[in-house]
């Protein structure tokens, strides 16, 4: 029964999984959002539009907003422009949870060689993702995780509120 926001959400390949929601998937590909719209079209929302102009698309009152694997392929300015959109996006109590591929010290020298090879050229620490989020939510706590592939890598889990 959520209201959920997907941004970044792909061909929105997550939808299957998440039950009975109200989903709502933001791509900035209209290939994958047209693909979603095939495959998924009766079971959501989907809309082209970059992270800069969530707001313009969007009311708010979600429960949950989703940016998996997205922040890494963002610049400083429009994952501060993400965070803003989705704290305004979100009901009181609601959460931002975020995944990406975060550097760390020390790190799996396999971890480094693949998240180094990664197309998202903006791949940062978990607290560098923390401090881009803080300008927007008052609550931001992070884990790491290296257990998640059958092979060395580096995630952080990062949830938002305020």
């Amino acid at each position: 029964g959520d209201r959920i926001l997907d941004i970044g959400c792909g061909p929105a390949t997550m939808l299957p999984f998440l039950g009975d929601v109200s989903y709502t998937g933001l791509d900035l590909s209209e290939a994958y959002i047209e693909q979603a719209k095939a495959q998924f079209g009766e079971r959501g929302t989907f809309l082209a539009s970059s992270v800069d102009d969530i707001a313009g698309h969007l009311s708010d009152g979600y429960d949950i907003a989703l940016a998996i694997a997205l922040l890494h392929h963002l610049s400083d300015e429009q994952a501060i422009n993400l965070f803003r959109s989705a704290s305004s996006c979100l009901r009181p109590g609601g959460r931002l949870i975020t995944l990406d591929c975060a550097w760390t010290s020390p790190q799996n020298p396999i971890a480094k060689l693949l998240i180094g090879l990664d197309r998202g050229k903006n791949v940062r620490t978990p607290e560098e993702y923390e401090a881009l989020a803080r300008g927007s939510f008052s609550s931001v706590t992070s884990v790491v995780r290296t257990d998640l592939n059958r092979f060395p890598y580096t995630h952080c889990i990062m949830t938002c509120q305020n």
